[in-house]
């Protein structure tokens, strides 16, 4: 939905759309069930379909909607269920693929934000708040 100067409402997508992220100039909206993407490269006036969304690549047999970031101009998205675990999406061959990313001492917890500032990753939690330095946060991954 996009709402005018003057108020006026105009829907965009006729899709139940759960999340959204930023990613260079582009928007990239994900459809509530987690099979299909929607992109924007016009700051969203229009909209088309994507990418097929790697739902079973890192949810699992117990599938939980994402939260998502962008961290050092890559997506990354982490569960909003009781699963301490981080993605790093990647659109690769017209295709996104998914690399879990080393998150030792963040089991047994939520995570609950994740920021990038002054070359660091702080990571929120119900347990604590803890960083990383960007250089490292991807581990060998990218």
């Amino acid at each position: 939905m996009r709402i005018d100067t003057l108020g006026n409402c105009t829907k965009l997508l006729d899709e139940n759309i759960v999340q959204m992220v930023q990613l260079s100039d582009s928007l990239i909206a994900v459809e509530r069930s987690l099979k299909q993407t929607y992109l924007s490269v016009d700051k969203g006036e229009t909209w088309e379909e994507f990418l097929a969304f790697p739902i079973y690549d890192f949810t699992g047999s117990n599938a939980c909607y994402h939260n998502f970031e962008v961290i050092d101009g890559e997506i990354i998205a982490y569960p909003k269920c009781n699963v301490a675990k981080l993605y790093h999406l990647y659109i690769k061959d017209n295709a996104f693929h998914v690399d879990t990313i080393p998150s030792d001492g963040l089991e047994n917890t939520k995570i609950t934000s994740i920021s990038e500032f002054n070359n660091k990753v702080y990571v929120t939690t119900w347990s604590g708040l803890f960083y990383k330095d960007l250089k490292d946060f991807f581990g060998d991954k990218r």
